[in-house]
């Protein structure tokens, strides 16, 4: 039979281990941060921060972040009748391209993948090749038969065109393709931080305790300020 004290200690232990639990599930809470990359499939920038930005260090930031892609950026949408009509900043193909990843993001197969099929098709030759999105679709592991369903029917525009509204919802609206917002808000400083370091954006906002090693000694980039005359 336990003694008085022995109870008391037991009992302070539950409660340090109650404490330690709150604490941990707390940390775990604010150890993630949602982004949303509003992007071209042919805007250079787009491909530029693609390609040297998000992909290179997604592996490890991305059990830290819910990352939603939205490829749209400038392009306009109207619903002629019951189809829709769609004008992109980079012509026809980029609203091919738009179209063909809306198509396979819409199969949710995490970020992982996501990220990788964006940049197998962006960094390809032709990122509006409806071949080059099967071949980076069966690379990956996407299902192609459903792709090319999507693809080839009113479901890529139905997609793309939700894509659009979401966009449009976008406050301030959007000004610069790729736009980057964190948390569903919108910053200058974070949008023009996260073009030159991305990494250091998303680890700025982790808590450190837990955050990936890809954000050790990482610092937030110095924007100077712009001195209009």
């Amino acid at each position: 039979m336990l003694s008085n004290m022995a109870k008391n200690n037991c009992a302070g232990i539950s409660s340090v281990l109650v404490f330690i639990t709150v604490i941990l599930s707390l940390c775990g809470s604010i150890t993630s941060v949602k982004v949303t990359i509003y992007y071209e499939g042919l805007c250079y920038d787009s491909i530029k921060f693609i390609g040297q930005q998000l992909y290179p260090h997604w592996t490890q930031l991305s059990p830290f972040v819910s990352l939603e892609l939205v490829p749209y950026g400038k392009a306009i949408h109207n619903l002629n009748g019951n189809k829709y009509e769609f004008f992109c900043q980079h012509g026809s193909a980029e609203c091919r391209s738009n179209k063909l990843q809306a198509c396979l993001l819409n199969q949710n197969l995490g970020s992982v993948k996501d990220v990788s099929l964006v940049y197998c098709i962006m960094s390809s030759r032709n990122p509006g090749s409806f071949d080059i999105a099967v071949d980076c679709a069966n690379e990956l592991g996407y299902n192609v038969k459903r792709f090319k369903k999507c693809a080839l029917t009113t479901e890529a525009d139905n997609l793309l065109a939700q894509n659009g509204d979401k966009t449009s919802a976008l406050k301030p609206d959007l000004q610069f393709v790729p736009t980057i917002v964190y948390d569903d808000e919108y910053s200058k400083m974070h949008q023009d931080q996260s073009l030159i370091d991305f990494v250091a954006v998303v680890c700025s906002k982790l808590v450190q305790l837990n955050a990936p090693k890809v954000c050790q000694n990482r610092q937030l980039p110095v924007i100077e300020p712009v001195i209009q005359f």
